[in-house]
């Protein structure tokens, strides 16, 4: 998973690979998309929806995908949940 904040103009990406641009975005919801998305929750339900081998993911097809629901809540929770992410990941750190 990888969050970009740029508009990245002729840059070609490999196959399987998903964009998902938000239709309203703001950096604290990127934020919080690329830790929902980065999450056990999420990854396996990633899995149980398509054809997979191992840990990889296979033809994860966008009509399938556009009808997976995301939970997103109000932008203080987001806030509070990257903040506390961001420092889980500083403790770890060190």
């Amino acid at each position: 998973m990888a969050r970009v904040k740029e508009t990245l103009s002729n840059v070609t990406v490999g196959g399987f690979v998903f964009i998902i641009r938000l239709f309203y975005s703001n950096d604290w919801l990127s934020q919080y998309i690329l830790a929902l998305m980065s999450s056990p929750t999420i990854i396996e339900y990633m899995k149980s929806i398509t054809n997979k081998s191992g840990q990889a993911f296979y033809n994860i097809g966008r009509e399938r995908f556009a009808t997976t629901l995301l939970p997103i809540p109000p932008l203080a929770e987001q806030i509070r949940i990257v903040n506390q992410i961001e420092k889980i990941f500083s403790e770890i750190k060190g």
